[in-house]
């Protein structure tokens, strides 16, 4: 009789183990929650930036008024063992700046002069980072229009500014060819 009961115990709890398995087989350790639609942000959508016209490294875009950026010829150090791209970027209504495109680099320039040349003729630019959230990785240049009036002529560009951590920095462009279609 006593092999019955075991059996029948046997038999239990094989029926609660399955019982658990099939229970547990529902819930995925992989699976990730997503919140409610209401809740999650909209998805960022980045400008589209046409590829630079042939013999130009510009690139233009028509987002919140035409403006064309173009990329430093070289990344620059932004701290220990980092280094960013940096970015050159006039708009048609003659704002313009200079700005790192990895956010953790910062400038070390609340109101500053910056030196920079075009085609070998030096000349100084009044720049601001203008920001009041302490953000910094970008430098607005205090006659965009002028700055812009002077990359019309010139074919290079070698910009150097402060950067936090690392002291003056310098950035090359070539800035041939910048026209507003």
């Amino acid at each position: 009789m006593r092999w019955v009961l075991r059996i029948a115990i046997f038999v239990v709890l094989l029926g609660v183990g399955a019982a658990i398995v099939v229970g547990l087989s529902h819930f995925s350790p992989t699976e990730i929650a997503q919140p409610p639609e209401a809740l999650r942000p909209p998805p960022e959508q980045a400008p589209h930036v046409a590829p630079p016209a042939p013999g130009s490294q510009w690139r233009y875009t028509q987002t919140g008024g035409e403006m064309a950026c173009t990329r430093a010829d070289a990344d620059v150090p932004i701290g220990p063992k980092a280094q960013s791209v940096v970015l050159l970027c006039v708009r048609r209504s003659g704002v313009a700046s200079i700005a790192f495109a990895d956010h953790t680099g910062r400038f070390d320039c609340g109101d500053c002069q910056l030196r920079a040349s075009f085609d070998g003729a030096p000349r100084s630019l009044a720049g601001s980072t203008a920001s009041d959230d302490g953000s910094a990785y970008t430098i607005f240049l205090n006659d965009g229009a002028g700055f812009a009036a002077d990359l019309k002529r010139a074919s290079k560009l070698s910009v150097t500014f402060p950067v936090k951590g690392t002291g003056d920095q310098t950035a090359s462009f070539d800035v041939e060819a910048l026209h507003w279609s």
